[in-house]
């Protein structure tokens, strides 16, 4: 559910914008700067929204989001596909709150209205949910290269990066297209650098890479 609403609400209108941009600049001669950059972004989330979530299809005409092959005929398509994507988690995003609609009735019917209030209330930590969610954050996206991060609810989400990068409270990282429980990823690591450390020690590589740095500094 977060994972829809933040790409209708926030990724969708913001990838619109950018092909808007380019479409004013496609008039001009000299494309502006910023041309190149978005369409990498559009490129980039267009293909990472249907990698994860698998009742979206690939957009097929993706590989000719670039400054040489991009027309206003790519425009239109892309266009087109960014509605069916909208149209398509919106639904997918209705389906989810029924289910969780359904799980929250049967939880009341088991223990009863009351009760299920009074759990929630008594063992909800406030502080915990609002550091967890981030919903003090003023900004709900922000960019960094060709990708658009949630500022909030990034507990909820799926991590799309594929080189274990992700945000703090992640449960699991993703690496070479397979998803691992952060636990195990983090021990993983820690025993790489563990293993490169022992080899330049046993080696002597540190005071051969010392000594000759030195020497380069020296003139």
């Amino acid at each position: 559910i977060a994972h829809a609403e933040f790409t209708i609400r926030e990724v969708l209108p913001l990838l619109q914008d950018a092909l808007v941009n380019i479409l004013r600049g496609m008039d001009q001669q000299d494309r502006p700067l910023n041309t190149k950059q978005d369409l990498k972004l559009i490129q980039t989330e267009i293909e990472e929204i249907a990698e994860r979530d698998t009742v979206i299809f690939p957009f097929e005409y993706a590989h000719a989001l670039n400054i040489n092959d991009f027309n206003e005929e790519i425009a239109e398509e892309t266009l087109g596909y960014l509605t069916y994507v909208s149209m398509t988690l919106f639904q997918r995003s209705e389906e989810l709150k029924v289910q969780r609609k359904k799980i929250e009735r049967k939880l009341k019917k088991e223990i009863g209205e009351a009760k299920f209030y009074q759990l929630r209330d008594n063992y909800m930590n406030r502080s915990l949910k609002s550091l967890l969610t981030g919903s003090e954050n003023k900004d709900s996206t922000h960019i960094a290269g060709a990708h658009v991060f949630p500022s909030k609810n990034q507990v909820y989400l799926i991590i799309s990066n594929n080189w274990g990068r992700s945000h703090y409270f992640a449960h699991k990282k993703k690496f070479n297209h397979t998803y691992v429980e952060t636990f195990w990823f983090n021990i993983a690591l820690l025993w790489v650098i563990i293993s490169i450390l022992y080899f330049l020690l046993i080696t002597d590589a540190i005071p051969y890479l010392s000594r000759e740095i030195n020497k380069h500094l020296s003139g």
